[in-house]
């Protein structure tokens, strides 16, 4: 039993159609970057000050615990 699929046709081009210059599909990507970043920008931004919030809380409770091994008798 033969599951693969079968080979599809190379794309039928006409000879008016050019193939796009570098620069055109240079700025193809770069729309497509901006368009993705316009849709994972609202997600990311409150994902990443969540991290930061809690790095944030990581790194007060390393400097007190750091300040309590240094100094035990200033309790």
């Amino acid at each position: 039993m033969n599951t693969l699929p079968t080979k599809r046709e190379p794309p039928h081009r006409s000879d008016d159609e050019t193939p796009p210059t570098w620069q055109e599909l240079g700025e193809r990507f770069r729309d497509v970057l901006k368009d993705l970043e316009r849709e994972l920008e609202p997600k990311l931004v409150p994902f990443l000050n969540r991290v930061k919030r809690e790095l944030e809380t990581l790194i007060e409770k390393l400097e007190a615990r750091t300040r309590r091994l240094r100094d035990p008798h200033d309790d």
